[in-house]
């Protein structure tokens, strides 16, 4: 017992200088300011965003629990969803979630990729936002809740933030390939 007691204590020790590290190396970034900054991770296979907020100022929320069915083709906006909003001076910290459940009714999935998906995106006056321009995927092959977030500042002036979806047959054999996403909520939480 007391050999296991004289091992575990310097792990812990060892644990805990780590994790102090961290923190004050997480200090020293600059992104603490509230900037927005990228630091490379992985020999940059993935990237950290730094998307830091202040005081919020206002949070908006839109939900549907109709069911919307969805076609093949290109990307649609989701309907009702669509957030306004004004930055009344500077810019304004932004963040976006996107949840629904989404469900392929007749896909074919093979398991290997591509296979037939329901893609999502998140719109900011027209334009998507990131992180979801590399992966957009939004289901499973067996239907499930599903969410996507996005962060920016943007300048003052009035936005608009909604949902854009599309379904994608990669298969090509199910005809017609259709999907379906219930019970969605869009929440836009602004900060200064």
């Amino acid at each position: 017992m007391r050999k296991r007691k004289a091992l575990l204590v310097p792990a812990l020790a060892a644990l805990i200088m780590g994790a102090l590290g961290a923190a004050q190396q997480a200090q020293a970034n600059p992104a603490q300011a509230g900037q927005p900054a990228k630091v490379a991770a992985e020999a940059g296979v993935q990237e950290v965003q730094w998307c830091d907020g202040g005081v919020q100022r206002a949070v908006y929320v839109r939900t549907d629990s109709t069911l919307l069915p969805i076609t093949e083709g290109g990307w649609v906006p989701v309907p009702g969803l669509l957030v306004h909003f004004f930055v009344p001076d500077a810019d304004d910290h932004i963040l976006v979630t996107y949840s629904a459940e989404a469900l392929i009714d007749n896909a074919d999935f093979a398991y290997n990729v591509p296979g037939d998906r329901i893609l999502v995106r998140v719109m900011l006056d027209g334009v998507p936002m990131e992180p979801l321009l590399n992966d957009q995927i939004f289901n499973t092959d067996v239907g499930q809740s599903n969410a996507v977030q996005a962060c920016r500042r943007v300048p003052m002036g009035d936005h608009d933030i909604w949902v854009e979806v599309a379904l994608q047959d990669f298969a090509g054999n199910a005809m017609p390939l259709t999907g379906h996403l219930d019970g969605q909520a869009l929440t836009v939480q602004q900060s200064n």
